[in-house]
């Protein structure tokens, strides 16, 4: 192999590596998710959030409580955590971060989970009006 295909090889697999290491150079902001138990009913949700690569566990939040976690969005902006909820009979899914969605949106992502829907913090209206349907 001549020495020009060498070095673009090498370059290729520094620049994969690279994006392996949290403290590299090519990686984008930690991001912060918070999710906020508002069920209106007042009762503990148990959530269980996942990505392709880490699964968080379950958790149970008591009304009005909260659970976050943080984590830098990959290289290519493929990262999603998708979470579920349950409550008193209900369970329902949604992906409290989607780089695709999220990455110019937040930074510090806080959701407010209520029986009808999540809602996420509006920095710019300071309240939680960035709702979707379940």
């Amino acid at each position: 192999m001549d020495s020009s295909k060498s070095s673009l090889l090498l370059l290729v697999a520094l620049f994969l590596l690279w994006g392996r290491c949290e403290s590299s150079i090519f990686q984008k902001h930690k991001t912060h998710v918070l999710i906020r138990n508002d069920l209106q009913e007042q009762i503990d949700m148990t959530i269980h959030c996942r990505s392709k690569e880490n699964d968080l566990g379950v958790h149970m939040i008591p009304p009005g409580g909260s659970y976050g976690f943080s984590f830098r969005p990959n290289l290519f902006c493929r990262t999603l955590f998708w979470c579920t909820f349950e409550w008193s009979g209900a369970s329902r899914g949604y992906s409290v971060y989607d780089c695709y969605r999220d990455y110019d949106r937040c930074f510090d992502c806080t959701w407010s989970i209520q029986s009808s829907r999540p809602c996420l913090y509006n920095a710019r209206t300071n309240q939680y009006d960035l709702c979707d349907k379940w």
